[in-house]
């Protein structure tokens, strides 16, 4: 969501050790806290190690020891480390990833000298690794984008909700969608969403804000949350507010032990499952408004 600064003095690093099953769930939560590099090992059986980077001005940023002490994680170091860019060292090393069944997501930079390669049969999108995440290959992204090849946008009114990126903004317009407004609280993630936009040759209207920056009134036809629960949960009944009759919910960024209460907390606001996919412990729900015809 934020591009990685080039910073002069280097960046805080903290190792934190974590039940495995924990992981994931602490990993979103330290990115939405400002995170600006994460990577996860898993050094012995059922504990996970997190070696997370924020910037170096403070010790840690606000809420950081809530989510820990949520997690039942322990921080075992940390330290300065001086700069280097990473992500121009992922991009080199990296390379183009299916997603879905009709996508290929390419993290590398757009002028690399076999950047026009493909995949017969899959579109490519151009996702050059320039922020800490949203690049398409997340769990949470891939199943989001299946689940809209499941049932494509085509001439509809989308709403990507915390667009980062704008890897589903791209995907609906590129099934079909009418019209894709990309929604992001984080300015620098609409900037980079429009460079990305132009290497594809696709145009979303990018809006910084949040839900409440929109006019309450049935707007869209589909909207697309790929967000951890707690984040946009509180902000359901605005979300149902905004879909059309029979309009759809496309959430991901949930883990299987919170279908219950999400699907729950949707269904009294009227919206109904009608087709769920998993991958791992990660969970992507489509939801109607009004009477489903039950998960598929």
């Amino acid at each position: 969501m934020r591009p990685l600064a080039e910073a002069t003095a280097g960046w805080l690093l903290i190792r934190l050790r974590v039940p495995v099953e924990r992981a994931e769930i602490l990993a979103a939560e330290l990115w939405d806290l400002g995170a600006l590099g994460l990577e996860e090992t898993e050094p012995q059986p059922g504990e996970a190690e997190l070696s997370v980077f924020f910037p170096p001005a403070g010790p840690e940023p606000e809420g950081f020891a809530p989510v820990v002490a949520a997690a039942r994680a322990r921080v075992t170091e940390r330290t300065l480390v001086p700069p280097a860019d990473w992500l121009a060292r992922y991009r080199e090393l990296s390379r183009p990833l299916p997603l879905g069944r009709g996508f290929l997501a390419d993290p590398r930079d757009a002028d690399d000298a076999d950047a026009a390669a493909g995949v017969e049969g899959r579109r490519t999108l151009r996702l050059p690794a320039r922020t800490a995440f949203g690049t398409g290959s997340h769990e949470s992204t891939r199943l989001a984008v299946e689940l809209l090849e499941d049932d494509p946008p085509e001439g509809e009114r989308v709403l990507d909700v915390g667009t980062g990126s704008g890897v589903l903004a791209y995907v609906a317009l590129a099934l079909g969608a009418r019209h894709v407004v990309a929604l992001d609280v984080d300015p620098a993630a609409s900037l980079v969403a429009g460079q990305i936009a132009a290497l594809n040759d696709l145009s979303p209207s990018l809006l910084v804000g949040d839900v409440s920056c929109l006019r309450s009134a049935p707007l869209f036809d589909r909207i697309l949350v790929n967000i951890i629960p707690a984040h946009w949960l509180p902000a359901g009944a605005a979300l149902a507010g905004l879909l059309a009759p029979a309009g759809r919910l496309v959430v991901s960024g949930l883990l299987g032990s919170q279908r219950e209460e999400v699907a729950g907390a949707l269904a009294s606001l009227g919206l109904s499952p009608v087709a769920e996919r998993t991958d791992g412990e990660w969970l992507g729900l489509r939801m109607v408004r009004g009477p489903g015809t039950g998960p598929s």
